[in-house]
């Protein structure tokens, strides 16, 4: 690793999370969540559907 890149990488430790970012660690973890709850069967079509529906998300 580089020094410069080294330095990035640890610059970005250090700052908040950015509301896209919160926003798709939210999503990730409603996929997460419906995939588990459904005993591990469900594929995006389903998955999709739920995230639409029960928590009102809208996402392609």
């Amino acid at each position: 690793m580089s020094t410069s890149g080294y330095y990035l990488y640890v610059k970005r430790l250090d700052r908040e999370e950015s509301e896209r970012e919160q926003w798709r660690k939210y999503v990730d973890e409603r996929i997460l969540f419906h995939f588990a709850d459904n005993h591990e069967t469900y594929g995006s079509v389903r998955i999709h559907r739920k995230l639409v529906k029960e928590d009102k998300i809208d996402v392609s």
